[in-house]
C-alpha cells in the first residue's frame, strides 16, 4: 500500500551501488536481512516525498509492527547461532608466572587430560596433533579460549614456534594403531622427537619424553627397577613401537646429558 520513489544521476547511482555491493558481500545472510527491515521500516514511518500515504495511519503502525518483530526474530535467531558458551573456569596467572606450553598428541586421552590441568592452572597451551588416534572433541571445550591454540600439525614436520615447556606425548599408543602403520609410528617417535628436541634446544625450553613399560619388552622382572635392561624381541609385530620409544629415551639422555 505505499509506494518508494526515488531519483538520482547515472553516474552517481553506478558508483553508489559499487559501494553498496562490496560492503553487503561482507555481511551474512542474517545481518542483510536485518540492514534491509531496518530500511523498509524507517522508510515506512517517515514523511517526505518518498512515501506516498494511501492509507491510514493505523495500518501504518500495523506494518511498522510486523517489521519489527521480523527484525527482532532474526536478530535472536542469530544469537542463538552465533552464542559461544563459556569456557571451564581457569585461574589468572601474573604474566611473570604463565608459562607458554606445548603439547604433542594433546588431542588423545592422556594429553587431553593434560590440557585441562595446564589450562585450569592459568597456562598458555598450544595443542599439536594429527588426529591419526586423538579426537577434536576431546578439547572442544577450550576452542575460542584466548590461552589455548589447537593447530593440526604432524610432529614429523619442521615446527617452528617460540615455548617454555614442551610435553611430547605424539603416538599411538595402542597395539592395533600402532601395528596399523608401523613406519609412522617409528617416525612419530624418533624424527617427531627429534624436532621437538631442536626446539627445545633452540629456545632454552625444559622437555619431558613419555616412554612407555614397553621398552622392557617381555620382562622377566616384576616391578622392573630403571636399571633393569628388559627381555626383549627387535623383531616382534610390536617392535615399532617398542624399538622407537627406547631411541626416543636415547636421543633424550644424548641432547640433555652433559
Amino acid at each position: 500500500h505505499y509506494s518508494v520513489t526515488a531519483s538520482c544521476q547515472q553516474s552517481g547511482c553506478g558508483m553508489r551501488s559499487k559501494q553498496v555491493a562490496k560492503i553487503m558481500r561482507g555481511l551474512s545472510s542474517y545481518h542483510i536481512l536485518v540492514f534491509l527491515g531496518g530500511c523498509l521500516m524507517f522508510a515506512l514511518v517517515t514523511s517526505g516525498s518518498t512515501v506516498e500515504r494511501t492509507n491510514t495511519s493505523a495500518e501504518l503502525y500495523e506494518v511498522r509492527s510486523r517489521l519489527q518483530k521480523a527484525v527482532e526474530d532474526l536478530n535472536s535467531e542469530y544469537m542463538a547461532q552465533t552464542h559461544v558458551k563459556a569456557h571451564p573456569p581457569t585461574k589468572k596467572l601474573p604474566t611473570y608466572k604463565k608459562l607458554r606450553i606445548l603439547v604433542t598428541g594433546g588431542a588423545g586421552f592422556v594429553g587431553s587430560n593434560l590440557v585441562d590441568l595446564l589450562m585450569r592452572q592459568g597456562h598458555e597451551v598450544i595443542v599439536v596433533d594429527n588426529f591419526f588416534t586423538g579426537r577434536k572433541d576431546n578439547v572442544q571445550h577450550w576452542i575460542g579460549h584466548p590461552n589455548f591454540e589447537l593447530r593440526h600439525h604432524d610432529v614429523c614436520q619442521p615446527l617452528f614456534i617460540e615455548v617454555d615447556r614442551i610435553y611430547h606425548l605424539a603416538s599411538p599408543a595402542s597395539p592395533p594403531h600402532y601395528m596399523y602403520n608401523p613406519i609412522k609410528t617409528i617416525k612419530t617417535n624418533t624424527e617427531g622427537t627429534q624436532n621437538m628436541l631442536g626446539i627445545a634446544r633452540r629456545v632454552k625450553a625444559r622437555m619431558l619424553f613419555t616412554s612407555t613399560s614397553e621398552v622392557y619388552g617381555d620382562p622377566k622382572e616384576h616391578p622392573q627397577r630403571e636399571t633393569y635392561w628388559g627381555n626383549v624381541n627387535p623383531i616382534g609385530p610390536r617392535a615399532c613401537y617398542d624399538e622407537a620409544k627406547r631411541l626416543g629415551e636415547t636421543m633424550m639422555l644424548t641432547i640433555f646429558t652433559p
